[in-house]
């Protein structure tokens, strides 16, 4: 017992020091990477009307045989955001409007088509709309999955949805993003 309490006492002077340089450099690490994420994922300008916050594409919600990327412009002092959005899908499919729907709210916007075209056979479909920034903070950092729902002209729906793990990823990170447009208002 007497020879395991020196070891270990000779163990913590030798390397007590080291490892705990070694934690301290992996913590530092750590935040360091939390801020290069937000940086790869915002870009801010500095405008005359105000600080421009683009949020970089994020990816993954999927639907049948079709998925949907976006992404957000947010002009400070306003209270809606662009959400901007393209769909793949096989077969042409125009809407006129998105919903935003998750367990406590349901937010509906009309959309405008930026452009259709068609690349490696599919449609690539690419539109825009404007949503309050309240609305679409709740949509997107609820502790749920929500779903978006594209609503054709001829009252067709096609549901997008983000699994699980992918949600808790995208909803902690814009969640610091909507903290920092928060904190810089």
């Amino acid at each position: 017992i007497q020879f395991t309490y020196m070891a270990s006492s000779i163990i913590k002077k030798a390397y007590g020091p080291t490892l705990a340089m070694c934690l301290f450099s992996l913590l530092l690490l750590n935040t360091n990477n939390q801020a290069q994420s937000l940086k790869r994922h915002l870009v801010t300008k500095i405008q005359d009307e105000g600080t421009l916050y683009f949020i970089n594409p994020l990816i993954d919600f999927k639907g049948e045989k079709s998925k949907l990327e976006y992404d957000i412009t947010y002009l400070a002092n306003n209270d809606s955001a662009t959400f901007n959005f393209t769909y793949f899908t096989k077969e042409l499919y125009q809407i006129d409007s998105i919903l935003f729907i998750n367990a406590t709210s349901t937010s509906r916007a009309k959309v405008n088509k930026l452009f259709v075209d068609h690349v490696k056979n599919k449609w690539e479909h690419r539109y825009s709309a404007r949503i309050p920034l309240n609305e679409l903070q709740v949509f997107l950092t609820d502790e749920n999955p929500g779903d978006l729902v594209l609503l054709s002209t001829d009252s067709v729906k096609k549901n997008y949805s983000l699994n699980n793990g992918k949600w808790k990823k995208q909803k902690e990170l814009l969640s610091k993003i909507f903290d920092l447009i928060e904190a810089n208002s």
